[in-house]
């Protein structure tokens, strides 16, 4: 993986003075074989990139929508690997960048090690 990826999308959209396209997933939301379809429609005439939203039980800051999707994906069994390995499996079809969105809480239970080194994943960039 390419810890610039995101950074290049960014120099290539200023470069050219056009805007980028961010869709957002919630993993696992209605299916993880859904999933697959959505990240690969992302791409936007090559300017995108893609969130992917890790389900979470409860997630106040993220409005009823969202928080409908991670209550479907919960139900259907969704879980922190469960996103990782979506996002791996993204990785090895595409060059898109990928931003991971998730709360504190689900990275503690997993084990925050185990999280900061999962295939496919790459550097780990915080911010707020």
């Amino acid at each position: 993986m390419n810890p610039r990826r995101i950074s290049r999308r960014f120099e290539e959209l200023a470069s050219t003075e056009k805007s980028g396209f961010i869709a957002y997933i919630t993993a696992g939301d209605p299916s993880c074989g859904s999933n697959a379809r959505y990240c690969s429609c992302s791409r936007v005439r090559g300017r995108g990139s893609l969130g992917v939203g890790d389900s979470f039980s409860d997630p106040l800051a993220d409005g009823p929508t969202i928080q409908a999707a991670s209550n479907r994906a919960l139900a259907a069994g969704m879980t922190v690997a469960r996103s990782l390995e979506i996002v791996e499996r993204f990785r090895t079809k595409s060059e898109l960048p990928v931003v991971l969105f998730t709360y504190l809480n689900p990275i503690y239970a997993y084990g925050f090690e185990k999280f900061l080194t999962q295939r496919g994943c790459g550097p780990v960039q915080t911010g707020y």
